[in-house]
């Protein structure tokens, strides 16, 4: 397509009349305009021209995309992060009920009272906090024999009474309910300074049905589960004149026992060994002591 178009003039000079415009933008930038006639026929679209065509396929992806993001939160579409671990970040987070502290709390307590040199704030507890040796009981229990001087035989028991004898109690052996330890020692006096009898004490840690007054020792197979064992005391004697007691100990022993689930005490029989004369209302005192834990 030429340029300009020239004509000549009257003398022959060519002179230019018209000049068309490059091609591009400078082109459609001097386009006249196009009227369409009204019957005019269809103009072909450029490739991949839109049209007024419906676009199910893509309208039917839109949708299901729509269908699975959900609804914002504050103008934020929410993640769900439970299936994978999430880093974290936080300038501080709550501690639980009692954890320790830099400062304050339990320990802090501790550590103040192990300064001060104070005990009152470390009393012993199952952990043993604030125990700083082993732990040791005295306990004993006593009573007196009926008002008569009926004679033992072997193997019979000493109690207080004929009728409604007593177990002997020994109270608050254990720390605590259900606690246990070892008997290390036992000793056994009378008020009979001539008695010269051996005795032995059977221990249970759940009182069983007392046996009365020089009725023979009965050993129960029922009991089997609340007896403990048996401590054995050698023959009782005297000292020097004008005693007026007789006594034996037990220093080899080491009996391990466990209370009741709710008790801290052990209960005994005392059984006579050899027989003998007693005194009216003869007493007897026995006294144990123990390693607990």
């Amino acid at each position: 397509m030429p340029t300009s178009i020239q004509v000549l003039d009257a003398t022959g000079t060519p002179q230019t009349i018209n000049t068309n415009p490059a091609l591009g933008q400078a082109l459609a930038n001097a386009s006249i305009p196009v009227v369409l006639a009204s019957d005019q026929g269809a103009l072909p679209l450029a490739s991949g021209a839109s049209t007024s065509a419906k676009q199910d396929t893509g309208n039917t992806s839109i949708a299901s995309i729509d269908a699975k993001t959900p609804a914002l939160v504050t103008g934020r579409i929410p993640v769900d992060g439970s299936a994978v671990t999430q880093p974290v970040s936080a300038a501080s987070l709550p501690l639980p009920t009692g954890a320790a502290r830099e400062t304050g709390g339990n320990l802090a307590a501790i550590l103040a009272a192990l300064e001060s040199g104070s005990s009152t704030a470390l009393l012993a507890g199952e952990l043993h906090i604030g125990s700083v040796s082993g732990q040791s009981a005295l306990v004993s229990a006593s009573y007196a024999r009926p008002a008569n001087t009926d004679y033992y035989t072997a193997l019979d028991v000493f109690s207080n009474s004929t009728s409604a004898p007593a177990l002997l109690s020994f109270t608050n052996i254990a720390r605590v309910n259900a606690g246990s330890g070892y008997i290390v020692k036992a000793r056994l006096v009378t008020d009979q300074a001539s008695n010269a009898s051996r005795f032995r004490l059977h221990l249970f840690h759940t009182a069983i049905s007392p046996i009365a007054d020089n009725s023979p020792f009965a050993s129960l197979y029922a009991n089997r589960a609340n007896k403990i064992g048996f401590i054995d005391f050698d023959a009782m004697g005297a000292e020097g004149s004008g005693s007026d007691c007789a006594e034996s100990s037990n220093f080899s022993t080491r009996l391990k026992f466990v209370c009741a689930a709710a008790s801290r005490s052990l209960y005994g029989i005392l059984e006579v060994r050899d027989n003998f004369t007693p005194t009216s209302g003869q007493s007897i005192f026995v006294e144990l002591t123990a390693e607990i834990d």
